[in-house]
């Protein structure tokens, strides 16, 4: 009896965490079109649209350069809205090929 208790516990606690995983996943931003390149120190970025699933669901992003090679922002689209940092390892402003990882703490 004691072992059916454990493997019920077991089984509630594993289908609650996947339960949790999958939800997170699902409410990650719709668009995450991120370029390469830094904005410059000083400079804002504004960014909006839509993205039709079904009906027009309004996405907009907002960022700012605190750095030459560091962005900071706000996104938001319809199921969710968060904060992102993106570092431009290589940043080539004018042309050519442009190299920057995106961090975001989404729930």
């Amino acid at each position: 009896m004691r072992q059916k208790t454990r493997f019920l516990g077991l089984t509630i606690k594993s289908l609650g965490l996947t339960s949790l995983v999958l939800a997170c996943s699902c409410l990650a931003p719709l668009s995450n079109n991120f370029t390469g390149r830094s904005l410059g120190q000083g400079k804002v970025g504004l960014e909006g649209g839509a993205v039709a699933a079904g009906s027009a669901l309004p996405v907009f992003k907002i960022s700012t350069g605190v750095t030459r090679d560091l962005d900071l922002g706000l996104q938001y689209d319809s199921f969710s809205i968060g904060l992102f940092g993106k570092y431009s390892f290589i940043n080539n402003r004018e042309s050519g090929f442009s190299l920057a990882g995106v961090a975001s703490p989404h729930p």
